[in-house]
């Protein structure tokens, strides 16, 4: 715990992140069941293993692909603006209540 010149402190915490079955995520993260592929991609997509000084890891295991892969045209409208797509996807996947039902929700659509 560091204080700091105001009243308050921080505290940094450094761990790996791993899985009931003992297998790491550092670095590749988790594979979705379904992913949500925007319709706009901005910037580069970096993820935490290209930041300086992050933790190596084992490259034993290879990432699956995502079992269902979804156009972001595909979801509802959703949102104070009626405008957010994948907050609308979100809320139909809740709501649905299983990942079968809420697939064939949107494939009605």
């Amino acid at each position: 715990m560091t204080p700091l010149n105001w009243d308050g402190a921080l505290r940094l915490t450094t761990a790996l992140y791993y899985l009931p079955s003992g297998r790491t995520i550092q670095g590749r993260g988790i594979t979705p069941d379904i992913e949500l592929a925007p319709s706009k991609v901005s910037g580069d997509k970096k993820s935490e293993i290209d930041l300086p000084n992050s933790f190596k890891i084992n490259n034993d295991t290879i990432s699956q692909p995502s079992r269902h892969t979804l156009k972001e045209s595909s979801c509802p409208v959703g949102g104070p603006d009626g405008k957010d797509r994948m907050l609308g996807c979100a809320v139909l996947f809740l709501k649905s209540g299983s990942e079968s039902d809420f697939l064939y929700l949107i494939g009605s659509r």
